[in-house]
């Protein structure tokens, strides 16, 4: 039988991948086109609802691992052959089979049609074998059907166009030892949108003119995280029906801190565990909102403050039962001591700076003053308490007024009784809800308080030091 020699042509079809990406990918170091990390650039939020939909464009259907490998069928003689042949192809990491090892299974395609010489293989392959190794192919021939074949060729270097199988989904892109390995895709502008940086170890969003974001879907579409470049906010939840959580858990798994977004709570000392949150300022006092036993009270708020580099000293409690304990005073901008106390009328009649009495007409009720020297006088209507009693959590008096007790306030007043001097000892008047002088020894239990401002004549308002007597 006449015997065949093969003539190896060289690669010229490229690699098929299955690599569906939105920009170029390059599996080593770029151009230098002076590109430096994208930047973002302000621009207007916009809703998660309103953010453009794009089409999603799919392949109809991933292409195969596999090359194409063309060259020329001659006789020993160098004359072309024609007639259907089968080919066995190998692949080595070497170029001597001697001393290489060979890379995955031996290759066989049969039947195949070899016109003038010319002939054309679809070489079936592992992309494992294409790991960016330099890799190396011979063949031998049979007339198809043949009993016997022809010697191995020669090896062949493969090459670049078929080590792209290193880049295809699922394979690692790395650099080599003089250099780090980076991944970048790019829009239709050919500016760097997404960059996986090796040697850096970080990835970069976004370009100039385009904020770099990162979204998360759930299910059904809706994104669920979105990390905004633009506005460096970080949003969880969708709008159509997913609330976002922020959840952090404990070395055991539990959760201890819930940020719930969909009660619009924040949970801690979760599994009976206390929940804490302290605060610290720059002068080293700390706030702490916690449920902790402290003696034989629990304790929701606490402030401290550092008293050495290893001792605290509270200053303020709030207690479970509402108690309030304080190692400093209380202080308000205004001078008096008020009750919150119903009116026997109506609360919208009276005015602040009115004499108020006991009402005869009411238990637990004030009214406006009717008469002088009256000893049922109680008060007098402050304008704005430093410290009113009856108005805390859960007492809400219907129709009342805060009816100064102590302190100083102002007091409607009239000269009816003489001109009012500084220090003058005050009671009713026959004017309703006024003060007048109440001269030398006044009834006991009529005296609202002691004058702190003059009036000469007539009517007006002035300080009054409530002191009942």
């Amino acid at each position: 039988m006449k015997k065949e020699k093969l003539l190896l042509i060289g690669i010229v079809v490229a690699v098929l991948l299955a690599l569906v990406a939105v920009g170029t990918v390059l599996g080593q170091e770029p151009e230098k086109t002076g590109d430096e990390p994208p930047q973002p650039n302000p621009t207007p939020e916009v809703p998660v609802d309103e953010r453009e939909e794009k089409a999603e464009v799919l392949p109809a259907a991933l292409v195969g691992a596999q090359f194409t490998y063309q060259g020329r069928l001659t006789s020993s003689g160098g004359s072309p052959l024609s007639g259907q042949y089968d080919f066995q192809v190998q692949l080595w990491n070497g170029p001597n089979p001697s001393t290489a090892t060979q890379v995955g299974a031996t290759i066989s395609v049969n039947g195949v049609a070899v016109s003038d010489g010319l002939f054309n293989l679809t070489l079936p392959v592992t992309t494992s074998s294409f790991n960016g190794r330099a890799l190396y192919l011979r063949m031998r021939v049979r007339p198809t059907g043949g009993p016997t074949w022809d010697t191995w060729t020669n090896t062949q270097p493969i090459l670049a166009v078929p080590l792209a199988f290193s880049v295809r989904p699922g394979a690692t892109i790395g650099g080599m030892d003089a250099g780090n390995g980076n991944l970048y895709l790019r829009d239709s502008a050919h500016r760097q949108t997404i960059w996986l940086d090796g040697g850096a170890a970080w990835p970069v969003i976004g370009t100039s003119g385009n904020d770099g974001d990162l979204t998360i879907n759930a299910g059904n579409g809706a994104t669920a995280f979105w990390f905004d470049g633009d506005t460096a906010q970080l949003r969880l939840g969708t709008s159509s029906g997913n609330a976002g959580d922020l959840i952090i858990r404990d070395n055991a798994g539990n959760n201890t801190i819930w940020l719930d977004g969909n009660s619009q709570t924040i949970l801690g000392g979760l599994h009976s565990t206390n929940g804490i949150l302290t605060l610290k300022s720059n002068y080293d006092v700390k706030v702490y909102l916690d449920s902790e036993y402290v003696g034989d009270h629990i304790t929701w708020f606490r402030v401290f403050r550092n008293t050495s580099a290893t001792t605290t000293q509270e200053l303020f409690r709030v207690e479970q039962s509402g108690l309030c304990r304080a190692r400093g005073a209380f202080s308000g901008s205004s001078l008096d001591y008020a009750d919150m106390l119903p009116v026997a009328g109506s609360a919208s009649e009276l005015e602040p700076g009115d004499v108020l009495v006991i009402s005869k007409k009411k238990d637990f009720a004030v009214e406006l003053s009717p008469k002088s020297f009256d000893t049922s006088v109680i008060g007098i209507y402050s304008t704005q308490p430093a410290f009113l009693g009856g108005a805390g959590l859960g007492t809400q008096v219907v129709n009342g007024v805060p009816v100064a007790m102590g302190g100083v306030v102002p007091c409607k007043v009239s000269a009816e009784n003489g001109p009012i001097q500084r220090g003058d000892l005050l009671t009713t008047s026959s004017t309703p809800g006024y003060a007048m002088r109440a001269g030398e020894n006044p009834p006991p239990g009529t005296v609202l308080g002691k004058a702190m401002g003059e009036l000469a004549e007539g009517t007006g308002t002035i300080e009054v030091l409530v002191t009942l007597q």
